[in-house]
């Protein structure tokens, strides 16, 4: 019988301690199960900076000027020694047709033009020394003008084969190769040539600035156009951010929300005064 009796002790002492340690485990795992209830929320602090509002525009460089340069003899294309988006002056060679046979004559109609020149030199000094008649010296100014022609002729012609730019500017385009037949080049651009004409840009205009603004990005808000920051106590409370100045990165604050930790992420499932879990987070 006292055996008995100290058997069931034992058993009651064993039945309480299994109870007892179920009990603080099922403690243990349910305070666990609350905190991983909590909403997991990344928070960060008003940034402090500039705010801007900008209007951006993508297309093509064009000029407001530009010139078609065409060669003024018939040949065949010998070099081009500029190159697309080269900076050119006004008077510098761009292109050179073959130009043997033009600077042949040029050369001979020189070489004659200098025995012309000669000639009259000397015919004048004997007219005015009454050696010839007014009809011979006629004769020998009227040849001298004549051949001075030609060469103005083979001088232009000549130059007419080394094609220059008339403008200071950029070469937008050249269009054909050596051993083409004719070309088209574009030039002018007043910038210095930071820009050419036909590149792909994007410009931004700067509509409107606030400077030492704190501000906060658009994904801080919910879908109501609430914002919701984190306490102290890992409490969650709610406002709704007046319009002061909405930028393209962001919108700008009151300066009294300054120091607040606004959630980011995992803002949009909350309620007042909810206890939610912080697992991540930046500062200002």
């Amino acid at each position: 019988m006292r055996i008995r009796i100290q058997l069931s002790i034992v058993m009651v002492i064993v039945l309480t301690g299994i109870i007892f340690f179920t009990w603080k485990s099922g403690n243990r795992e349910q305070k666990q199960m609350i905190e991983e209830i909590k909403v997991p929320v990344v928070t960060m602090l008003p940034r402090s900076g500039t705010l801007e509002k900008r209007i951006s525009v993508r297309s093509f460089v064009e000029s407001d000027h530009t010139v078609a340069v065409y060669p003024q003899a018939v040949g065949v294309l010998q070099s081009v020694p500029v190159e697309e988006g080269q900076k050119v002056e006004a008077g510098q060679l761009i292109a050179l047709l073959e130009n043997e046979s033009l600077l042949l004559n040029l050369q001979q109609a020189q070489a004659a033009l200098s025995l012309a020149r000669d000639d009259m030199n000397r015919y004048k000094s004997m007219y005015e020394k009454s050696l010839i008649s007014e009809q011979q010296f006629q004769t020998v100014e009227t040849n001298y003008k004549a051949t001075e022609s030609r060469y103005e002729l083979a001088r232009v012609q000549y130059e007419y084969s080394r094609v220059k730019s008339p403008i200071e500017g950029i070469v937008q385009r050249v269009n054909v190769e050596p051993g083409t037949m004719k070309f088209q080049v574009t030039v002018k651009l007043e910038e210095g040539g930071l820009l050419v004409p036909g590149m792909y840009m994007e410009v931004s205009f700067i509509l409107d600035r606030r400077e030492d603004q704190i501000s906060l990005p658009y994904d801080a808000l919910t879908r109501k156009g609430q914002l919701w920051y984190v306490d102290e106590g890992n409490l969650v409370h709610s406002i709704t951010p007046g319009e002061i100045f909405n930028g393209d990165d962001g919108f700008a604050l009151s300066y009294e929300y300054a120091g607040k930790a606004f959630i980011v992420e995992g803002q949009h499932f909350l309620s007042e005064c909810q206890e939610v879990r912080v697992i991540g987070g930046s500062a200002n």
